[in-house]
């Protein structure tokens, strides 16, 4: 096995590094890279990417700890549960413990000097010894093979200042651990540089393994490795630790090291995750599945009831711990494997992110039994369209509906995904909305009708009940899972007259010329979603003298989003945990003018409100880019690109068009800095999407594939959720070799988070090729952000046209086809042209930043206009 040592150096720094010979048999060679700007992050990931060795060792401090005689077994021991092993290569630091060593007329330099030279030093710290170390011994004798932690003067404890991280680029192997080369160099954090660079490629790397099952990323050689633990000496000594730690926590919603609490309490943890987040109240049994990153804490007593764990799953959710939400399902699951309710929630959670195999996997069993059955189709189709197997995932959604014909999540399932099906046409897809739209609402009419009428319990209409049923029998009840709309169970067959059954909820018409237009926005999208970004300009931007605006939140939590989205409302209603009937009465009573709904059919929607006719006027906006078939829909915000004249006819709603744009961007404020094109230095042409998978139609890839049989050096880079899931990768690149295209010549990416990294990941594209039928929107308005021209052909529908009406607003009507022809030949002829490229790359985001697409207070103006002349007619 094939050693590197990388040691990254500043400018300035003297070449004090001296890399250990490895007595242990294994060859290996060192090699120093520069850092020019901090940031030890890139520069360890570059290395990686660069290396050729099998096992890439990266260390910026304590060398000497490569003097293990056999350093080289345990990292390859390591390697073989995970493609990450970590090494200890410090001291335990005490607050006080930078002055102390800096005082010191003599500093050894050797690890072994500095142990004994600590044991003889009065007052150092000797009673959390053996709490820590996994031999510990005697702090007097030191530890045998320096692989226990040492002790400085007395004070509360920090982990592990300068550890070492040893990483396998060995793809054989990797592949046999579960593990792809792209997938370690996405866990690289460029936001950390001096400080919680190791802890934060270590967290992502864990969080990773969490996600798919695999084993975890990260094990350490008998001690944790973590970099730093938060004290407010530290902070006072240093101020840029103080603000790396500021940055971590806003990045991971986590502190980046261990309490000092929990170090004293963990005896004998001699092996766990590299990156551990425990409480301080954490027990030492099991400690290497304890991570609040990766995995909760299990119940002391047995196994957990599965209301528990559903309620924990939700909980867990809703703050963003995904991970942890799937490691509690996979335990409950095991320990209870006939609750299929569970089951169904794990497959729910698996499909949120991105591991489509397995949870189609999961799916296919719930078809066995009769009380899930329409779950697991409805499983199946989301896989399958996840997957860009459209046809058979509207099948199979078909197939679920017809086993509950009464529940309306599994029709909202069937219209949202039709936007997508290249094999349907736009009339086709109308005409689809309009049968189950109606379906719909005469589900929602009975279930007034059966509450109204007494003859049973009154239905519980919260939409988020999976199996359409709130019987006693159904396993499924309780557990939320997402996709689709309302819920609303009846028990008996026949049409309501929809006049007749709602003549009692008619909203009390307001006035027009009272002193403020009154505004309602419902939406369970308030938050870091299409939603929430396109929306924050149009609230920022409105006049309040003469708007009044309500947001009605139809989602647990939130985030930054949400925050800015709420102090920009007049009013704010959460209501995630209304039903449906009393969300109407809530918006019934604050006497709107216009109702706008930004779901439609997708996931959470509120069909089931729209019905109950809260408001005068209601209108659909942004959030659904079709036509929604329903009857209490009043109108369709557009515009004259996204819905021309001639595609009227096509819109249940009366169509009103703004006369731009009908979104306004609202650019992220901490975006990266745009990156040079890349094919300076790959020597060709990469043209990639970061679209939905969903979106590569048939269509789609037989276009991309006539672009690059044109270019035979050109590259291609898809990043996509459902790529995260081996499965899906092999189907994607299948589909490509079946079109004539190599395989080889694409890169197939699982998404990166934070934003700020996803949007740095453009620097690997020169050109963005929009899909079609269903095309970009938000990822057309980034990548045109990072300097990247975006290349359409604009389809037969609201929801091919978008990037259309985006880059004429922003004034790039050169990058739109006329047709797949001219489509093909743009591409080619941009690719062949570096020069516009650089200037694309220079001058694309000042001019988006100036035109129309981000001119919030003309934008908001032209927005109210329009929805007063719809209250008015």
């Amino acid at each position: 096995m094939q050693f590197e040592v990388v040691v990254p150096v500043r400018p300035g720094d003297r070449d004090r590094f001296p890399v250990p010979a490895d007595d242990s048999g294994h060859p290996a060679r060192s090699r120093t890279v520069m850092c020019t700007d901090g940031r030890l992050s890139r520069c360890w990931r570059d290395a990686f990417a660069a290396s050729d060795a099998d096992v890439v060792v990266f260390k910026h401090d304590d060398l000497q700890i490569l003097q293990w005689r056999d350093f080289a077994e345990r990292v390859a021991k390591h390697l073989g549960t995970g493609p990450i092993a970590g090494v200890a290569g410090a001291a335990v630091y005490s607050p006080s413990f930078g002055r102390w060593w800096r005082g010191l007329p003599h500093r050894p330099t050797s690890l072994r000097g500095r142990v004994r030279h600590l044991a003889a030093t009065p007052g150092t710290t000797t009673g959390t010894a053996a709490a820590v170390g996994e031999r510990s011994g005697s702090a007097n004798s030191g530890p045998a093979e320096c692989t226990e932690l040492v002790f400085g003067p007395p004070g509360p404890a920090i982990v592990l200042d300068g550890c070492l991280i040893a990483v396998c680029r060995n793809e054989r192997l990797l592949a046999d651990a579960g593990w792809t080369v792209d997938e370690l160099l996405a866990c690289w954090d460029e936001a950390f540089g001096r400080h919680f660079y190791d802890v934060a490629f270590t967290y992502n790397a864990s969080l990773r393994a969490a996600l798919s099952g695999r084993p975890p990323a990260c094990w350490v050689v008998d001690t944790p490795v973590l970099h730093h633990q938060p004290l407010a000496d530290r902070h006072d000594e240093d101020p840029e630790y103080a603000a790396s730690e500021a940055s971590f926590i806003r990045r991971y919603g986590r502190r980046p090291g261990l309490n000092a609490e929990f170090i004293a309490r963990a005896a004998g943890l001699s092996r766990i995750p590299a990156t551990d987040f425990g409480s301080p109240a954490a027990s030492a049994t099991d400690a290497r599945t304890r991570h609040r990153g990766q995995v909760p804490v299990p119940p002391p007593h047995g196994g957990p009831a599965a209301g528990s764990v559903v309620d924990r799953v939700h909980q867990l959710k809703q703050r963003g711990r995904i991970a942890e939400a799937v490691w509690l399902l996979r335990r409950a699951v095991s320990e209870r494997p006939h609750e299929v309710g569970l089951r169904v929630l794990l497959a729910h959670t698996l499909m949120e992110t991105g591991h489509i195999t397995e949870s189609l996997q999961l799916a296919r069993s719930l078809l066995k039994d009769a009380r899930t059955r329409a779950e697991g189709w409805n499983l199946i189709g989301f896989g399958l369209v996840e997957q860009a197997r459209l046809r058979e995932g509207l099948d199979a959604f078909h197939q679920a509906a017809a086993l509950r014909p009464d529940n309306n999540r599994l029709l909202s399932n069937i219209l949202f995904s039709s936007l997508y099906a290249d094999h349907l046409s736009p009339r086709e897809i109308t005409e689809l909305h309009r049968k189950l739209a109606l379906r719909i609402e005469q589900n929602v009419l009975r279930a007034c009708e059966i509450a109204a009428a007494g003859s049973r319990q009154p239905v519980n209409m919260r939409r988020s009940t999976p199996g359409g049923s709130s019987q006693p029998d159904d396993p499924v009840a309780s557990i939320r899972v997402p996709g689709g709309g309302g819920n609303e169970p009846h028990a008996e067959d026949g049409a309501a007259d929809t006049e007749n059954a709602v003549a009692s909820e008619q909203p009390v018409a307001v006035a027009v010329s009272c002193d403020r237009f009154r505004v309602g926005f419902l939406s369970a999208d308030f938050r870091r979603h299409p939603v929430g970004y396109f929306l924050r300009r149009l609230l920022r931007y409105r006049d309040p003298r003469k708007l009044e605006v309500w947001c009605y939140h139809g989602a647990d939590g939130g985030d930054d989003v949400t925050r800015a989205l709420r102090q920009t409302a007049d009013h704010w209603r959460d209501c995630g945990a209304l039903s449906d009937s009393e969300l109407a009465r809530q918006i019934r009573s604050d006497a709107l003018h216009v109702l706008v709904d930004l779901g439609g059919h997708t996931a959470a929607n509120r069909a089931g409100v729209l019905v109950r006719r809260p408001a005068p006027k209601q209108v659909v906006y942004l959030g659904y880019p079709g036509t929604t078939g329903l009857s209490c829909v009043d109108a369709i915000i557009a515009d004259p690109w996204v819905v021309p004249a001639e595609h009227g006819p096509l819109y249940t709603e009366r169509v009103y068009r703004l006369p731009r744009c009908f979104l306004c961007y609202h650019p992220p404020e901490n975006a990266p800095e745009v990156a040079p094109p890349p094919f300076r230095k790959r020597g060709c042409v990469s043209f990639g999407s970061f679209n939905h998978l969903s979106k590569l139609s048939d269509t789609t890839v037989r276009l991309w594939a006539r672009i690059l049989g044109e270019i035979p050096d050109a590259r291609l880079v898809l990043k996509a959720l459902a790529l995260t899931d081996p499965g899906t990768r092999q189907l994607t690149a299948r589909r490509f070799a079946e079109a004539g295209i190599d395989p080889q010549r694409i890169d197939l990416l699982p998404p990166t988070v934070p934003l700020e990294r996803f949007l740095a990941e453009y620097a690997r594209i020169d050109i963005a090729l929009d899909t079609t039928p269903y095309g970009g929107g938000t990822t057309t308005c980034e990548a045109l952000w990072m300097g990247v021209p975006v290349l359409t052909f604009p389809g037969d529908r609201f929801a091919g046209r978008m990037s259309a009406s985006i880059l004429s607003a922003a004034g790039l009507t050169e990058l739109i086809a006329a047709s797949a022809d001219d489509y093909v030949r743009r591409a080619c002829d941009l690719a062949h042209a570096p020069e516009r490229l650089e200037e694309y790359r220079r001058t694309l985001r000042d001019r988006v930043a100036r035109s129309a697409l981000s001119d919030g207070p003309r934008f908001a103006a032209a927005f109210f206009d329009v929805l007063q002349t719809i209250a008015s007619g």
